[in-house]
């Protein structure tokens, strides 16, 4: 499928995704919400509720890359090979995303976990794809298709471990609710992120996982028998965000390349 063909799948399964959320959220076709559903599989690692408002701003940056891409696709003067290297993969994932919606409402926890799975593998076989943070793109890609993606992939790295953590109170499991569990999902959550960042340049997705960590510890601020949780995310986001900031003060160049014909 050619990038003029892409571009407009992937602009329509945005649209459709973000529609469908809206409409999900409502209570006008299921009888809870998400966080409804949270609730009933509540743990250590559930974070507090202003924590989901980031999907605002993935959806708004999902859709600006969309758009992006069907206007560099129709452009006979832009490349966009980017379109091309999205592909299906970034279709399967929008897909999965508004899949993981239908059977999370539904209470089915393990097929939510699995959907949830390919999610994932299918944003990380994106961001291998366009050699993400790997060359010096010119400023519209890495403000338009980088920054995006790196935002959608950072949430769904923490979504994807309070899934792992749901489904095994979902299966009668008691250690999701300890200190430990949470605290050692966060430092896993933190050396998957450092990892990101000093191999891959992933300074942003980064960030995004520092707000779930930090959302992570702001629920159990007012419980003092758990403020070991509290402690131990914020020791994590610290961390990880000073990490951040020192790897972007030693990259750090401007102004970003000319567009050139990789992008």
């Amino acid at each position: 499928m050619n990038a003029r063909r892409w571009s407009l799948v992937h602009l329509v399964l945005t649209t459709g995704l973000i529609a469908w959320s809206g409409v999900a959220n409502s209570g006008m076709l299921f009888d809870q919400t998400v966080g409804s559903v949270s609730a009933m599989t509540r743990n250590a690692f559930t974070p507090a509720t202003w924590a989901f408002a980031i999907w605002g701003p993935i959806y708004l940056a999902l859709l600006l890359m969309a758009g992006f891409g069907v206007r560099r696709a129709f452009s006979s003067h832009r490349s966009a090979g980017f379109v091309g290297q999205l592909g299906a993969p970034f279709a399967v994932a929008q897909v999965a995303c508004a899949l993981w919606l239908a059977v999370w409402l539904v209470e089915a926890v393990l097929a939510a976990f699995l959907i949830m799975t390919v999610l994932l593998a299918c944003l990380y076989l994106c961001i291998r794809r366009l050699q993400m943070e790997r060359w010096d793109a010119p400023w519209s890609i890495i403000a338009l298709v980088w920054w995006p993606m790196s935002l959608y992939f950072g949430w769904i790295t923490a979504a994807w471990v309070a899934n792992l953590s749901s489904l095994q109170v979902a299966l009668g499991f008691a250690f999701p609710q300890t200190a430990a569990w949470a605290i050692g999902a966060a430092v896993a959550l933190t050396a998957v992120h450092l990892i990101l960042v000093y191999r891959r340049n992933m300074r942003e997705s980064a960030l995004v996982a520092v707000w779930a960590i930090v959302a992570i510890g702001a629920r159990h601020w007012e419980a003092p028998m758990e403020s070991s949780i509290f402690w131990g995310s914020s020791l994590c986001a610290v961390v990880l965000f000073v990490a951040v900031v020192l790897h972007g003060a030693r990259n750090f160049s401007w102004p970003p390349p000319e567009e050139s014909s990789r992008d």
